[in-house]
This record gives C-alpha cells, sequence and structure tokens, in this order.
C-alpha cells in the first residue's frame, strides 16, 4: 500500500486510474463486495462511501 492517502494503485499520486479503483469499490452501506475495500476506506470507518470520495477527491493530485 502506497504511503500517500488516495493512492489506491500504488503508483505514487492521486489520479484518474486511484478514482477509478475507488469507482470499483464504492459500497455505501452495503458489505464491502470485493478485495482491496480497506484500502479505499480513506476514513477508515468500515465502509467505502460518500466520506472517502471527499477524502479522495481533496487528494486528487493528477499524474506525476
Amino acid at each position: 500500500m502506497s504511503p500517500i492517502l488516495g493512492d489506491l494503485d500504488g503508483d505514487g499520486d492521486v489520479d484518474l486510474r486511484d478514482i477509478a479503483e475507488f469507482q470499483n469499490r464504492f459500497t455505501a452501506e452495503q458489505e464491502w463486495a470485493s478485495p482491496g475495500c480497506q484500502r479505499a476506506d480513506l476514513d477508515g470507518d468500515a465502509d467505502v462511501d460518500g466520506s472517502d470520495f471527499t477524502t479522495l477527491r481533496g487528494r486528487f493530485s493528477g499524474p506525476q
């Protein structure tokens, strides 16, 4: 896992690939449906929802 919060694909930035990865992990109130959801849980509250997206959006840097 990348030390950069929101870098879901581990390439050192937060860009459109991370947004796509987040979209695949979005669960809202449902069970965590797919492997890797934990790294998309950016606020640590055991789900992947709008709050996590707000964090991801705020960290967006584009490709480096």
